[in-house]
């Protein structure tokens, strides 16, 4: 008998899978929590191979960019994991380079002695005691306290080297959520800036090698143009992942936990969630946490599991309901733009003129823009771009879409059947 399409490939992997206990799927689905397998890093080889490539040969610094919930800090996690030493760290609004740098070399765990010998040239013996003390390797905490003004000017990027160099660090560290730091913070921006110069500069006497993370469509935008970028950075930018790469996904789901997604439900995923990792994640545990003994995952269960995957994670269910009822039909078409558009931004030049060619009525196009603003929903970008004030409810909204699509007679979807099976 032969067997065709996904359809076919699960039928024959199901008599594979018959006698055989299914596993915990939680291993592989990780909603809310980075991938650390590769092998469930589907869709992505190319770019895990590029950073791996780039970390072994040295000298640039690796960039990942790309909207929320695309995948950057899981590549960039299992590309670090392949060389030396492996951190993680996180910037947040507060975080300046001293703090930053501390956080690092306290999760390398550099030695008192090898700190103090590297910076006793740089430093007096009040910050000396301030650094030792913030790196929790002794000291004073009052000392720190009161030195605390000195202390967070007192690690340049060049100190930072030598360092790295005096404790002969062969490491890689991921700097997740660098967006996060306040453009407005132009000197410590600055300053991470000039740490990337420096270790280019000096690629061949060091073994620290750094991934930037952060929610951006470039890396010199990431760090306020700063003119190192080009020369000692190598960007990785993620689109969504292809309908193909998800299909793949859920064949891997298959046949290394036994639970069995049919294959109606699987198409809903490659194409409901716009190919967003996380909330293909977040949906298919859901999934199968609520299976109960089923032997496949139909589309009830899948419904109820985006319910639920709406209320659990995002609390954006009261959101929904505001803007989905007593909408016109221009306010459905302005976040269909928005949400087809590369990086989910439009500029709203182009979007009127897309609208007006196809008819819709200027006025209640810019009173539909307005009104989504004002409910923040959709807000003001760089570039006089339009997005999503929350770029995370984006999945969600083109599922919500699409149950309404046979209902809603006066909305066109002009993108919605674009192939990206690729």
């Amino acid at each position: 008998m032969l067997f065709c399409g996904f359809a076919g490939y699960v039928e024959v992997r199901h008599r594979i899978h018959q006698n055989r206990r299914p596993m915990n799927a939680s291993s592989i689905f990780r909603p809310g929590k980075p991938i650390d397998n590769p092998h469930y890093l589907v869709g992505r080889t190319p770019q895990l191979n590029r950073v791996r490539e780039l970390l072994a040969e040295g000298g640039r610094t690796v960039v990942i960019t790309g909207t929320r919930g695309i995948g950057k800090t899981s590549l960039a996690r299992i590309s670090a994991s392949t060389f030396g030493s492996h951190v993680d760290t996180q910037c947040n609004g507060a975080t300046t380079f001293h703090d930053w740098s501390v956080d690092l070399l306290t999760k390398l765990g550099v030695p008192t002695s090898i700190v103090e010998k590297s910076l006793e040239e740089s430093f007096n013996a009040g910050f000396g005691a301030t650094l030792i003390a913030s790196l929790n390797l002794g000291g004073s905490k009052k000392t720190a306290h009161k030195e605390q003004g000195i202390a967070q000017k007192a690690i340049t990027p060049e100190r930072l080297l030598n360092i790295a160099r005096q404790a002969k660090l062969d490491a890689t560290a991921t700097v997740d959520e660098f967006d996060r730091i306040p453009r407005t913070k132009v000197e410590e921006i600055g300053l991470f800036g000039d740490l990337i110069k420096v270790l280019g500069d000096s690629s061949d006497t060091h073994n620290l090698r750094l991934i930037f993370i952060g929610v951006s469509s470039g890396a010199s935008r990431l760090f306020n143009g700063h003119p190192s970028i080009k020369r000692n950075v190598t960007a990785i930018h993620l689109n969504r992942l292809t309908r193909q790469a998800i299909r793949s996904f859920f064949k891997t789901v298959y046949d290394e936990s036994g639970v069995r997604f049919e294959a109606d439900v699987v198409e809903r995923f490659a194409t409901d969630f716009m190919g967003f990792p996380h909330f293909v994640h977040a949906v298919g545990d859901r999934c199968a946490k609520d299976r109960k003994g089923v032997s496949a995952i139909d589309m009830r269960a899948y419904e109820r599991a985006v319910d639920a995957a709406v209320d659990e994670m995002l609390g954006i269910d009261s959101s929904l309901d505001l803007i989905t009822s007593k909408k016109s039909a221009e306010t459905d078409i302005v976040l269909i733009q928005i949400l087809e558009a590369p990086d989910l931004r439009v500029t709203a030049q182009a979007l009127k003129q897309k609208l007006a060619i196809a008819r819709y009525d200027a006025e209640r196009v810019e009173a539909a823009i307005e009104q989504l603003i004002e409910r923040d929903v959709i807000r003001w970008g760089y570039g006089k771009t339009l997005v999503l004030a929350d770029p995370e409810i984006s999945p969600f909204l083109q599922a919500n879409f699409r149950r309404r699509r046979h209902v809603t007679a006066d909305v066109n979807f002009p993108l919605f059947d674009s192939s990206d099976d690729a």
